[in-house]
């Protein structure tokens, strides 16, 4: 029978405490960042743009105001909130 510990590919028990101690810690370290930098965050402009082939009328799916302060068109009115 051969002893499978003296295979080379096993883990030292201590490193793999190591590693699972770690991987614990992790998500406690993100407390440590400052409140202020997270207020600095904000959420990015996305745009999307939808291919739409036969059969649809697309100047429904336009914006009706364009720039900074576009507004948008009845069928796209439930995007909005998002």
């Amino acid at each position: 029978m051969s002893n499978v510990q003296k295979q080379s590919w096993l883990i030292d028990r201590r490193h793999a405490l190591r590693a699972m101690g770690t991987c614990i810690a992790l998500p406690m370290l993100e407390c440590m960042t400052p409140l202020r930098a997270a207020e600095k965050i904000s959420t990015p402009r996305r745009s999307a743009f939808i291919y739409l082939a036969n059969g649809v009328h697309s100047l429904n799916y336009q914006i009706t105001k364009p720039g900074k302060e576009y507004e948008f068109s009845q069928s796209l009115k439930p995007l909005e909130k998002h």
